[in-house]
């Protein structure tokens, strides 16, 4: 049975396809994007809270160094920071 140039070149897209995608995921690490992250720091002295908020409803620190210890190991190497609510239009953090 004589191949056709389509099924030629249709089998050859597929099979290429298939070694750069095993390649690349073996070789190199994911380059996701987070494009929603919060972080923020406890020391509300350094950092104050807004108004309508106070230190008791703000939870342990998650600063910056954290997130990326926790992201990049998953193969995200880009972030969108957030500002947090409770910092309202404060943006010193």
């Amino acid at each position: 049975m004589k191949t056709s140039r389509r099924q030629f070149l249709a089998l050859s897209a597929g099979a290429l396809l298939s070694t750069r995608l095993s390649h690349s995921s073996a070789a190199a690490a994911p380059n996701w994007i987070d494009a929603h992250v919060h972080v923020w720091n406890a020391d509300t002295i350094k950092y104050p809270l807004a108004p309508d908020w106070n230190k008791a409803g703000l939870r342990a620190s998650f600063t910056p160094e954290t997130l990326l210890s926790e992201c990049r190991p998953e193969g995200v190497s880009r972030i969108v920071l957030i500002q947090m609510s409770f910092y309202q239009f404060d943006n010193a953090y």
